[in-house]
């Protein structure tokens, strides 16, 4: 379903990868998008000059690859502040994304109660084939 079908269904919607606010005035509520103007026009720069550049990039709000996109009208201002500082948390590095006690929902233990994985560990991201307990369904990576 598209963001501006939600929005005729009176359904809330957030975007990724790129700002889709004007899509959906009423209905969008924010998302997550690349900062081209960052480290990706350092990228971009580089692949244009023909310097070198790495074939992968990745990163998040701390790197500067990552932005939020501008916040829709319902979006009431305290919890934009809410966003705002969790945003700033991930830049300082204060909120982690995968802290245990975690479990899986077939009850496998993934995060010892205390442990914690580092936000650019992309080991561990990219090793993610599990839901988290609680959800119902399968992941359908094996």
């Amino acid at each position: 379903m598209s963001i501006e079908t939600a929005e005729r269904r009176g359904i809330f919607s957030c975007g990724y990868h790129s700002d889709l606010s004007g899509l959906a005035p009423n209905g969008f509520l924010t998302g997550a998008e690349w900062d081209w103007a960052g480290k990706g026009a350092e990228f971009v720069k580089a692949w244009q000059t023909g310097q070198p550049y790495p074939n992968l990039l990745r990163g998040g709000f701390k790197q500067g690859l990552v932005k939020i996109s501008p916040f829709g009208k319902s979006v009431p201002e305290n919890v934009r502040a809410d966003i705002i500082a969790a945003r700033q948390a991930f830049v300082d590095d204060k909120l982690k994304i995968y802290a245990g006690p975690l479990k899986s929902n077939d009850g496998k233990q993934i995060l010892a109660p205390g442990q914690i994985i580092a936000n650019d560990d992309v080991g561990f991201k990219f090793g993610v084939n599990w839901l988290v307990e609680g959800a119902i369904g399968e992941t359908g990576l094996k």
